[in-house]
């Protein structure tokens, strides 16, 4: 038997890596043993007859265990027809099917990171590569499935207990899980399918272009080493993997252009480029052209008015969008062809089932026992009636019509998440249970007076942290994610997409969607209170015809803000003040609507009366916030600063990106205060 679990090594490497393997168990258990291990999640799913789950992604190491009933599943093209109690193991960005066969099929699915230790000595890592124990796939029906039961049975009762002990408990169980496991699969022999290299990486590739990828990360998230990833990578593709990924951006930017109407740093953000100088460097050395021209150069039929799902900005609508009830990490899909939308007597009538059922399991977990790990079962009539009239009430829903198409949501949610939203949810008072933020974010204070817990992800979306945060609605800038990216925040809750730029539009929306719409209403009007009483301060303290320009000094060059620019609109639209003639001159010379990237030697060219200066990005950490305004600082002690008319006035004000570099009641209203502080205070003098 210890033979026929000896790997069979039919070819070299870098051959055909797609075949049909033998464990070796020895040095399989050798990098379980010294690998560091975190438990991602534990789902207990059940999957009706006639419902399937199609083209799902793993989105990390998983094992999925099936319990009870039957189902055809396809693991990255290979097809498992479990029977009873069956145990498949996956790896990160495998594709996985499930099409129930009879009756209802309920499973697990355990997902988990694996990592080896670095350094670790040149054994090992060969040892990791011959092997890789956390990304190949197998299946097989285990001969004393009782014990795994019992340990998969604790791991979802630890990850239901709140605080860090039930966390604990679950990492016990995984352990002794796997140790079971690998002890059956030692008498039983099963056989492996490793996934190839390249194909694994393009396919990664493809879904996380929009964040940060470096070969290093590559290589290491498909635990093989950076050269034979490269080596590899190029003999099959022709190019390198950062190549490849730039093509890959490039052609979603070409889209993004042709098919939206978004601002040029969005569409440089959404495939991976928080420097949208960068971006357009690269764009115009792939295709011969700027983004603006290129922009300009789209035919008619591939505008965005002849686009039959967007009306504006990025479209990120799912053509295979999965639906699904979250109760208690019971995911239900729809299989392809049926309506996104339930009609909203059908979804009511379901939720309240799915409610009552988490009643009862509830009641099962705090019946007789003296513990909250109790097991005993209720009858129905225990559960009280007031906790069903408000179960009731809270599994009302209603939908909501977006630029992305309809979308139901709770009549009432409890529980939001915002990623990029914050300004206009906080105004609204929205009831957010996690928000995105960095320190030094100039709303970032308010969140942590309000006990709102933050998370940091500037380039694609903690979907971990999010899940964990167990919300009901997703508020999310339009735009911020692709199409894949959206189908994955659906999957956790019902996800509204809005602008930032036009906030006055898009509170209104959102507060209807919350059932705040007179609030929305009291915000806008005291906006337009304030912003009135500053046009009057500002006309008596320094007239009604002087000029300014909005600048964003860098190490090398500095960005100047047209009045197109979504985020430079109060300085130059709202409060009665007006672009320089220079502004104007350079805003000629370019197809760009968000500005112009001027060299150092065109700053004396600038002549507004008044010169606004900001540093840096608004999202940045607050270490490189702090390096990007050092680097500002740089340019003012060259000649050609010095030159500036404004400069040789005093008439230089520095403002925070911040809240400049960002829209919403909130940093608008900042942005008010700043420019009447600034004028009136040298009015003054």
């Amino acid at each position: 038997m210890k033979k026929l679990l000896q790997k069979y090594i039919a070819a070299d490497r870098c051959g055909d890596e797609n075949r049909v393997d033998f464990m070796n168990l020895d040095e399989h258990i050798q990098l379980w043993n010294i690998a560091s291990i975190k438990v991602l999640d534990v789902r207990h799913s059940r999957i009706r007859q006639g419902d399937e789950l199609r083209l799902y992604c793993l989105p990390a190491s998983c094992f999925l265990c099936s319990m009870r009933g039957g189902a055809q599943i396809v693991l990255d093209g290979e097809k498992y027809v479990p029977e009873g109690f069956h145990v498949l193991h996956g790896g990160k960005g495998l594709s996985l099917d499930i099409l129930p066969t009879g009756g209802e099929f309920e499973y697990y699915m355990i997902f988990y990171n694996g990592k080896i230790p670095v350094p670790s000595r040149m054994e090992i890592v060969s040892m990791l590569e011959r092997n890789r124990p956390f990304h190949i796939h197998y299946g097989f029906a285990p001969q004393h499935p009782i014990s795994l039961i019992n340990k998969i049975a604790e791991m979802d009762q630890g990850w239901r207990q709140p605080g860090s002990l039930g966390r604990f408990q679950v990492k016990v169980s995984f352990y002794q899980f796997v140790h079971q496991l690998l002890s059956q699969l030692q008498v039983q022999g099963v056989s492996t399918h490793k996934p190839e290299l390249v194909d694994q990486a393009v396919s990664y590739i493809h879904e996380y272009y929009a964040t940060p990828v470096t070969l290093e990360s590559l290589s290491e998230g498909l635990s093989y080493s950076a050269s034979h990833l490269s080596i590899q990578f190029k003999r099959k593709m022709g190019l390198s993997p950062i190549a490849y990924l730039i093509q890959v951006r490039m052609t979603k930017a070409t889209q993004l252009l042709w098919t939206t109407d978004a601002a040029l740093h969005e569409i440089a953000a959404s495939v991976g480029y928080a420097d949208v100088n960068y971006f357009s460097r690269l764009f115009r050395k792939e295709k011969g052209m700027s983004p603006g021209k290129f922009r300009s150069s789209a035919t008619v039929g591939m505008t965005v008015k002849d686009n039959a799902v967007v009306s504006k900005r990025l479209s990120i609508v799912s053509r295979r969008q999965r639906r699904y009830i979250d109760n208690d990490n019971r995911y239900l899909y729809l299989r392809e062809g049926k309506s996104v939308m339930y009609n909203k007597a059908k979804f009511s009538t379901v939720a309240i089932l799915l409610v009552c059922l988490t009643l009862l399991m509830g009641a099962c977990s705090t019946g007789t026992s003296n513990s909250n790990n109790g097991a005993s079962l209720v009858s129905p009539t225990q559960v009280p009636v007031s906790t069903a009239v408000a179960a009731e009430a809270e599994s009302r829903t209603k939908v909501v019509t977006t630029v992305l198409g309809d979308v139901e949501i709770p009549m009432e949610p409890k529980k939001i998440v915002s990623v990029g939203l914050e300004d206009m949810l906080l105004s609204l008072e929205a009831p957010l249970v996690q928000a995105g933020a960095t320190e030094g974010d100039y709303l970032y204070d308010t969140l942590q007076d309000k006990n709102i817990p933050v998370i940091y992800s500037p380039a694609t979306p903690n979907y971990e942290a999010i899940l964990a945060a167990e919300p009901d609605l997703i508020f999310i800038i339009n735009g911020y994610v692709d199409q894949a990216g959206y189908e994955k925040l659906s999957q956790i809750a019902p996800t509204l997409a809005y602008e930032r730029d036009d906030w006055r539009t898009s509170i209104v929306e959102i507060a209807k969607a919350i059932n705040r719409e007179e609030k929305a209403n009291e915000i806008i009007q005291a906006y337009d209170d304030k912003l009135k009483q500053a046009r009057e301060t500002i006309s008596q303290a320094v007239g009604t015809d002087k000029t300014v320009a909005l600048l964003r000094p860098s190490e090398k060059e500095v960005d100047l803000f047209f009045p197109t620019f979504a985020y430079g609109g109060v300085l130059y639209n709202e409060l009665g003040l007006k672009a320089s003639s220079s502004v104007a001159g350079f805003q000629e010379k370019t197809e760009e609507d968000w500005g112009f990237t001027l060299s150092m030697e065109m700053l004396p060219e600038l002549n507004p009366d008044y010169l606004f200066v900001t540093a840096g990005y608004s999202g940045s950490v607050e270490s490189d916030f702090q390096k990007q305004v050092e680097a500002a600082k740089q340019v003012e002690q060259l000649q050609v600063w010095q030159a500036i008319p404004a400069v040789k006035q005093g008439q230089v004000h520095y403002v925070s990106a911040r809240h400049w570099m960002l829209s919403g009641p909130i940093s608008d209203s900042m942005k008010i205060d700043d420019v009447v502080q600034a004028l009136t205070g040298n009015a003054k003098e």
